[in-house]
């Protein structure tokens, strides 16, 4: 009789146990092939990569508004975000981000001594 009643409580906690937590996982980002500076925190969830909204602002990713807005505290699944793929290399501890040209916003460059403008994503 225990072994059933401990089997039953056994399985009524695995249907109510929360989803396995997140691995953190800290890597160099590379945005289109181009080094982007940065090393980030992304949570590592099985196969998958999420990152924090701020933080894939900051790279230059354009975001949706609605579930990924400003508001939104958890990390977003990179891939659920249209026009992102990714790829970790555990052995250099990188992600190469593709990122399609309308979800890039506009970034300033300058070369020394001289102005900076802006750049519109569809020309880069």
């Amino acid at each position: 009789m225990r072994t059933i009643a401990a089997s039953t409580l056994l399985s009524a906690l695995m249907l109510i146990a929360p989803e396995a937590s997140a691995e953190p996982l800290f890597a160099e980002v590379r945005l289109n092939s181009i080094d982007a500076g940065k090393v980030l925190q992304f949570d590592k969830r099985g196969e998958d990569l999420a990152a924090s909204a701020q933080d894939l602002r900051e790279i230059g990713l354009r975001l949706d508004p609605g579930p990924a807005s400003e508001e939104r505290q958890e990390p977003i699944l990179l891939s659920t975000i249209p026009g992102v793929r990714y790829r970790l290399d555990p052995r250099t501890q990188s992600v190469e981000l593709e990122v399609d040209p309308g979800r890039m916003t506009a970034h300033r460059l300058a070369r020394e001594g001289s102005s900076a403008t802006a750049v519109p994503p569809r020309l880069r």
